[in-house]
């Protein structure tokens, strides 16, 4: 009961303190602290990532979570009711990705006097929330683990996430020619042909585990002149890698066409790309947090979503990696809690994920 009141105590402290994406430094000062105080010894690396690594039998792998929370999350007061800790409604509550953070820290607390714990890679990233930018910017050459567990989803304790999707974003711009309004005929249109390649290509779900959109649409000079540029920003998101591809040739091959029908010209930018993963149930990382699941007294859940966290990152990076739940509720938004049996349950699996 002890240990279980610890958890809770810490992730209030956590929460209470401001760590909106690019602020975390007081987290991460935390985060040394307490780890200092059980002698592990942590240090930032030049983006504000912290890193601590404890010794132990067999593979290593790394635990990680990340620090920065969304908006609006300073002055966070978090209220206790019926066993179920939320903000007071004002702002978010943290749990995503405090109570990941303040699971690894008591888990690693508590294991100091087991025996066969493996050696562990503490993460405790920076800016997730903007694009996974501290994951991005880990000096990977230092890390010896090849397996991450990342503590970092929405779904109950017991779940795993086996898949998360390939995301590729992009931007574009459709020139077409100008021309007064009282003569259309004069210009191009680029409005006209946007539209024709938005219903050719029809963004929007294609199947379960792919989808596609169009975010953002800017351009055009006034109301009475022929719209002769106009922007759009999009993505694409898909778990299966071929199937990913394929739709990146689909999109680049609908606005090709579209602005041909229209003689217009296009440009296509394809930005930041997020390496998705795919693992089978029977997977040696998958069957090691299952252990640890079931261990915890806990029924496993296997799933596929369709959000980024830092696993993509880890697994482009040659780490094997995924992402477990933790019970959080309503996350991005004034209403997020979590319940106090979670915040302990995740302490559990991430013990007996790192007993051998």
């Amino acid at each position: 009961m002890k240990r279980d009141l610890e958890v809770v105590r810490v992730f209030l402290k956590l929460v209470k303190i401001n760590s909106e994406t690019g602020n975390e430094k007081k987290v991460a000062d935390f985060i040394i602290d307490y780890l200092k105080k059980i002698k592990i010894k942590a240090k930032q690396d030049k983006i504000g990532n912290v890193i601590a690594k404890t010794k132990g039998r067999g593979e290593p792998i790394i635990l990680s979570a990340h620090m920065d929370t969304v908006s609006p999350g300073k002055n966070i007061k978090p209220i206790i009711k019926n066993s179920v800790i939320r903000s007071d409604g004002r702002t978010i509550l943290g749990a995503d990705d405090k109570a990941g953070v303040a699971g690894i820290l008591l888990a690693v607390k508590n294991l100091r006097k087991q025996k066969n714990v493996r050696p562990l890679e503490l993460i405790f990233t920076v800016q997730e929330e903007i694009g996974c930018v501290g994951a991005r910017n880990l000096v990977f050459e230092n890390l010896k683990s090849k397996r991450a567990v990342i503590i970092d989803s929405s779904s109950r304790c017991g779940f795993i996430t086996c898949g998360a999707p390939y995301i590729q974003s992009f931007s574009g711009k459709v020139i077409g020619k100008m021309a007064h309004s009282r003569a259309p005929e004069e210009g191009v249109n680029s409005i006209n042909c946007l539209a024709e390649f938005i219903n050719m290509w029809k963004p929007g779900r294609i199947s379960k585990y792919c989808v596609s959109n169009i975010g953002v649409v800017s351009g055009g000079r006034g109301g009475n002149v022929i719209c002769d540029e106009i922007n759009f920003v999009g993505e694409i998101r898909a778990i299966d890698k071929n199937i990913f591809k394929k739709q990146i040739g689909i999109l680049e091959k609908k606005l090709k066409n579209s602005c041909k029908k229209f003689n217009a010209k296009y440009e296509l930018k394809k930005m930041q790309e997020v390496v998705g993963y795919n693992y089978k149930k029977d997977s040696a990382l998958v069957e090691m947090i299952s252990k640890g699941i079931r261990k915890s007294g806990l029924k496993v859940a296997y799933e596929k979503r369709m959000g980024a966290t830092d696993a993509n990152v880890f697994c482009e990076k040659g780490i094997e990696s995924l992402s477990i739940g933790y019970g959080r509720e309503k996350c991005h938004s004034v209403k997020e809690k979590i319940k106090i049996a979670d915040l302990v349950n995740i302490v559990r699996i991430i013990e007996n994920i790192a007993i051998n």
